[in-house]
C-alpha cells in the first residue's frame, strides 16, 4: 500500500472536488480531531516516520462518499 503524505493528498483530493489544495490540507489538518464537524467522515490516517500518511484508497473512498446525491448541499 503506497502512502501519500499531506500535501499529496491534498492534491489528490483538489483533482476530484473543488477547491484549493491549500485549502484541503486545511481539511486534513482539522480531520484528525474534527471530523463529527467537518461532513461527519474521518479520514483513515497512518502515521510513516512521525507524518501523518494516507492511503489512495481512503482518499478515493472520501471523494465517493462526497460525490454521492446524499451528500451535496441544496441551494437554499
Amino acid at each position: 500500500m503506497k502512502l501519500l503524505n499531506q500535501w499529496h493528498a491534498a492534491e489528490l483530493i483538489a483533482q476530484h472536488l473543488n477547491g484549493e489544495v491549500r485549502s484541503w490540507y486545511g481539511y486534513l489538518t482539522r480531520n484528525i480531531r474534527n471530523w463529527h464537524k467537518q461532513h461527519g467522515y474521518k479520514i483513515t490516517v497512518h502515521v510513516e516516520n512521525g507524518k501523518l500518511a494516507y492511503s489512495r484508497e481512503a482518499l478515493l473512498e472520501f471523494v465517493r462518499v462526497m460525490k454521492t446525491p446524499s451528500r451535496q448541499k441544496v441551494p437554499q
